[in-house]
């Protein structure tokens, strides 16, 4: 390697440090929303108590409320293949009375539209990692998708189940 490729890896090593740094910065504000919204869904949960529709739908994009929408109005039952009940907001086995905690909330990835958070949590001492994909919405983060695991997410759950 010569002085010319050294000064280059160099640069472009601080370059990206620096892009990483400013993900993590611009995505400071994505966590506390993600943070604070499970911290409160997990809290619910753990009381039993209901989350309304309109609260469950603030919380997603305009894309991803219609992908609802669609589902719940669908009159077909749901198929066979989708297996069992999905909490929206925990996915498969986050059923009532099973406790849940929250473990580590952090920036996964993403770009400047879409910021990936990983959520980790435990159902019944379980791990298990979410990846809430957060889209700003004017002074505040929207769900635009929360993936569960194996291939799992909300819009694919949604929209199988809305026969999309």
């Amino acid at each position: 390697m010569n002085r010319r490729q050294f000064a280059f890896s160099v640069l472009a090593g601080v370059a990206a440090a620096g892009a990483g740094e400013a993900r993590a910065q611009g995505g400071g504000d994505a966590v506390a929303f993600v943070s604070d919204f499970y911290t409160r869904e997990i809290a619910r949960h753990n009381a039993k108590e209901k989350t309304s529709e309109a609260e469950i739908l603030s919380a997603f994009t305009p894309a991803a409320q219609k992908i609802w929408v669609a589902a719940r109005d669908n009159k077909e039952p749901p198929p066979a293949a989708l297996g069992n009940v999905i909490h929206v907001f925990l996915g498969p086995g986050a059923l009532p009375g099973r406790e849940v905690k929250l473990v580590k909330v952090g920036v996964a990835g993403g770009g400047q539209r879409l910021l990936v958070i990983a959520v980790d949590v435990t159902i019944d001492g379980n791990p298990r990692k979410l990846h809430a994909y957060v889209v700003r919405d004017g002074n505040t983060w929207r769900f635009d998708d929360i993936g569960y695991g194996q291939r799992q997410s909300f819009m694919s759950y949604y929209r199988y189940r809305a026969g999309l």
